[in-house]
């Protein structure tokens, strides 16, 4: 059975100049209503909302769910009787105390009985109010940013030996208005006086735009539909605000806003639309022109995802289904049935020991994926997710061998008998820096050959290359590396790759299985992915260490997943000069930060180019800590301490080594 097309991979970064003959190229890859239920001892994939055994008692089986691993002396294996747990129950009143705009949110949300740790996370579609964030500790905290009435639901399971139980619950929160007070401003707008004729002149005091992930950007399928945008603008007093909206320097559409203190939403007009049918990256403005003096304007961006065909669109129409395996037959033949789809691939994912099904779909998929959640047996139902890639070309050099003292450090640590796995395009096992490194170098897309590739060749050398007098020197010269190819290059023109959850999750299962100690994933996407969530959480459990990119964007407001988990090293950039890369709110998001700009790596056919973002970040991270894990092979994430100024420093913390420039 054909695999499905895969679509854009985020590798976050990578921009390469010209080596030698190499032509220049730009690169980057950076890329409902269960009842609390039981069920049978399996790993742990635990991190993301789960759909239970729909009205099954509390004895029955329910989600396969819990850090209990089975006995492996059961060779029968039988499963063992189950064992009993303190029932499990959410015990926050529906209705939250309230929030005001502009002032500190926080409150927790409890749960009693259960087996700890206890994980929360949003139901499908549920939408907090704008500022606020929950985390897997059931914690709602932030700055609201709009005011009115918010409804949400919130699921919470706990890691019971004998099965998860698990309860959902929905909750209202009401967020006031405020007197005005200042709003944190990523736009750096400033005071101005608004006349407006014999009213009262307002003051602005700070612009935010965001679409609907709560970001200033966005990434969209060509020709698809552009989600709600709108400007929250922070002023002082009422009257008429007026400006433009403009699209690409080029198209102006203007406003003309009844506003009151101390927030108004402007939303760009929804009968307007915005251009997708170009790949690339387009800007939007925000404009206001009745200001007195030059009030700065406001900036939003999309990305329209290049080489776009209709034929591969098929990747938007796909449901991921996750099942125990003894229910996929039903799964099987029932849900074509029910839903009108078409089951284009299954395969198995041994580390949670599950079953994944990929259908594809011509219906509504937000309705079809929210009624399968509730099917019996159904474990996880999502769509397939999309991964995007966008980077940028640079020229001039930059010596990290230099920066981190490699002749220093490798006398030390070299990362000997530690296993990295590299989710990325495909490696060049037989290039002389990397073929005494790559122990296992395997596929994970079957409709598309293996081939060495660009962005994943680079990044593997940049965390292991040998010690061979041939080329460069990795991070960690020493390291086994697992070379698991999750996206295919675009073109021979252009290193961008594709790739979807279905690859992601098959790459990451290999690595757990394969007892990898460090897993890069120099990709992403925009929002997370549930079923990557699971594996995720099952590898932390087990001690591996996972990391990623936060992203090339300028003004993130979010890491891209999977560096926004909890259960990754998120990595951030630096220049040249030290300064943060691509700005200050991306190094925010960051848990640690190492260059990103101009690093000489290996690419395919021997030879070696320059190349710049956060994925590299990202592969000299993983190299420190495949360092580190020689040093103290138990090392875990917990015992990593964040860090948020140079890597070298970091390395320091982390191994008392000294090789920091003075």
């Amino acid at each position: 059975m054909q695999s499905p097309t895969k679509p854009w991979c985020l590798t976050v970064l990578g921009a390469l100049s010209v080596f030698v003959l190499w032509a220049s190229v730009s690169l980057s890859i950076a890329a409902d209503k269960p009842a609390v239920t039981m069920a049978p001892v399996v790993p742990s994939v635990a991190g993301s909302p789960l759909k239970l055994q729909k009205d099954a008692e509390t004895t029955s089986p329910g989600i396969p769910l819990t850090h209990q691993m089975p006995s492996s002396g059961n060779a029968t294996g039988e499963e063992q009787p189950a064992a009993t747990c303190r029932p499990f129950k959410i015990e926050t009143p529906t209705t939250l105390p309230a929030g005001t705009v502009n002032r500190l949110f926080n409150v927790t949300i409890q749960a009693s009985g259960g087996v700890p740790p206890v994980s929360f996370a949003l139901m499908k579609g549920a939408v907090l109010p704008p500022g606020l964030e929950l985390n897997s500790r059931g914690r709602i905290s932030g700055t609201p940013l709009v005011p009115g009435g918010y409804r949400f639901g919130i699921l919470s399971y706990d890691r019971c030996p004998a099965g998860v139980q698990a309860e959902e619950k929905h909750f209202s929160l009401t967020i006031h208005n405020a007197v005005s007070a200042t709003l944190p401003n990523g736009n750096e707008a400033v005071y101005r006086r608004i006349p407006v004729g014999g009213e009262p002149a307002l003051h602005v005091t700070g612009v935010h735009l965001v679409f609907e992930n709560q970001g200033a950007s966005i990434v969209v399928e060509k020709d698809a539909t552009l989600p709600k945008l709108v400007a929250q603008v922070r002023l002082e007093g009422e009257g008429i605000l007026r400006g433009y909206w403009q699209v690409d320097h080029a198209d102006v559409r203007p406003f003309v806003s009844r506003v009151r203190a101390p927030l108004a939403v402007v939303a760009f007009p929804a009968q307007a639309g915005m251009p997708t049918s170009t790949p690339g990256r387009h800007d939007i403005r925000f404009v206001i022109t009745n200001a007195r003096g030059d009030l700065p304007d406001s900036r939003a961006s999309y990305r329209i995802l290049g080489g776009q065909r209709r034929g591969d669109d098929t990747i938007n129409r796909q449901i991921l289904v996750t099942v125990r395996p003894e229910a996929g037959r039903r799964i099987e033949d029932d849900l074509p049935k029910a839903y009108k789809v078409r089951l284009m691939e299954q395969f198995e994912i041994r580390s949670l020991k599950l079953r994944t099904y990929v259908f594809e779909s011509d219906g509504d998929l937000a309705d079809q994926v929210s009624a399968i959640r509730k099917e019996q047996d159904v474990i996880q139902a999502e769509r397939n997710q999309v991964f995007t890639t966008f980077g940028d070309p640079k020229r001039p050099m930059q010596q990290i061998a230099a920066t981190f003292q490699f002749d220093v450090l490798h006398t030390r640590h070299t990362g000997r008998g530690v296993t990295v796995a590299v989710i990325d395009t495909g490696v060049d096992a037989d290039h002389p820096d990397l073929k005494d490194r790559v122990t296992a170098n395997e596929n994970m897309l079957a409709s598309s050959p293996f081939k060495p590739e660009i962005h994943g060749t680079a990044v593997a050398g940049i965390i292991g290359a040998s010690r061979n007098g041939f080329g460069i020197e990795g991070v960690a010269p020493e390291v086994e590396l697992l070379a698991l190819r999750a996206c295919r290059q675009v073109s021979e023109t252009h290193p961008g790759g594709r790739g979807d959850t279905v690859a992601m999750v098959k790459a990451l299962d290999v690595a757990l299985m394969k007892k990898a100690k460090i897993v890069n994933m120099s990709f992403g996407a925009p929002r997370p992915d549930r079923l990557m969530e699971m594996l995720l959480e099952k590898g932390a459990a087990d001690g591996i260490l996972f990391v990623a990119p936060v992203g090339n964007e300028q003004g993130m407001r979010s890491a891209w997943f999977p560096a926004s988990s909890p259960m990754v090293i998120a990595v951030g950039g630096r220049d040249a000069k030290g300064d943060p890369y691509p700005d200050e709110h991306a190094i925010r998001l960051a848990r640690v930060s190492a260059p990103a700009e101009n690093i000489f790596a290996t690419i395919p056919e021997g030879r070696f180019n320059f190349l710049t973002g956060t994925s590299m970040s990202s592969a000299i991270v993983a190299g420190i800590l495949a360092l580190a894990a020689e040093q103290n092979p138990d090392l875990q994430q917990k015992d990593i301490r964040p860090f948020e100024g140079k890597a070298c420093q970091w390395l320091r913390t982390l191994m008392d080594v000294n090789v920091c420039d003075p």
